[in-house]
């Protein structure tokens, strides 16, 4: 009966030491692989999901609030973003205040003002009206009902959807007001784009 025994212990002796074994060998070839090489500005992301970029030749993160950071310098000038209205004018023309006033300055000269102040203006009211039709489509999409809740878990409706009805039109009719003003303020700047082109060739 020990002679089965201590035949068992041995044979599970030899399991465990070629499994140990196997398991020491060291792995022998590997060698990591090599970065690729990036170009000035290229933009990736890793297996993990994170971007990257080259920036003055240094491989720099891209983080989710990047659009939202006020640079230290100047994108243009390269100078100290350190004016009171630096970071106000980075958000309008992405470029510090000495740059935009420059540049403003000089297109008042050139006489190529109004048409910039035109265009800015266009795009602001886009922006606007975009903003007014998602925000009152988010709000026809997630309105309820308003309610009554009591202790005991039970809840109550305190009007029927049905009285919320001319809401719903004078929404919808907003929203229409904006998609057609959208469109008129499209063919206007279509109309702009054809008689620049008319005069250049001219």
């Amino acid at each position: 009966m020990s002679d089965r025994i201590e035949q068992k212990v041995d044979a599970m002796r030899s399991q465990v030491a070629s499994k140990l074994k196997k398991w020491d060998r060291p792995i022998w070839g590997y060698v990591p692989e090599a970065e690729p090489t990036r170009a000035e500005g290229e933009l990736w992301e890793d297996s993990d999901g994170k971007q990257w970029t080259v920036k003055d030749g240094i491989k720099q993160s891209i983080t989710k609030l990047q659009d939202a950071k006020t640079p230290w310098w100047c994108p243009k000038c390269e100078h100290s973003m350190a004016h009171k209205f630096d970071t106000k004018f980075y958000r309008l023309y992405g470029q510090c205040y000495d740059c935009t006033i420059k540049e403003h300055t000089q297109m008042m000269i050139d006489g190529t003002w109004e048409a910039f102040e035109k265009k800015k203006v266009r795009e602001n009211e886009k922006a606007f009206l975009k903003d007014k039709i998602q925000e009152r489509q988010d709000y026809i999409r997630t309105f309820k009902v308003p309610q009554v809740h009591f202790e005991n878990g039970g809840w109550e409706e305190l009007a029927k959807i049905e009285h919320f009805k001319d809401m719903f039109v004078t929404l919808r009719e907003d929203i229409k007001f904006c998609e057609d003003r959208l469109l008129a303020i499209a063919e206007e700047e279509e109309a702009l784009e054809t008689k620049e082109i008319t005069n250049d060739n001219a």
